[in-house]
């Protein structure tokens, strides 16, 4: 009795295919003003507030069309608004 084991075929990409070329962005956390830790975490239950407006944002010269504010709390203890402008998707 003989058994015939099937032949897999082998997962992943094509042998010879180039890998995907990703586009680096840098992010710059916010800052406490008192310690200068960015281990800054969202107060739970904490209020958010969401604008709806367009601007450019000072620090980086870039259009935004919305501002989400949130209360947050760094591990020394100090309570920070965080102010954080953001750019949506438009069909322009």
């Amino acid at each position: 009795m003989s058994v015939v084991m099937e032949k897999k075929s082998k997962g992943g990409r094509p042998a010879g295919s180039r890998n995907r070329e990703y586009v680096v962005v840098y992010e710059y956390p916010a800052q406490c003003p008192s310690c200068g830790s960015t281990n800054i975490k969202p107060i739970p239950g904490g209020e958010t507030q969401v604008h709806e407006f367009p601007g450019i944002d000072a620090a980086t010269g870039k259009p935004f069309d919305r501002v989400t504010w949130r209360n947050c709390r760094c591990e020394c203890g100090q309570v920070i608004r965080r102010r954080r402008p953001e750019k949506t998707m438009t069909d322009s």
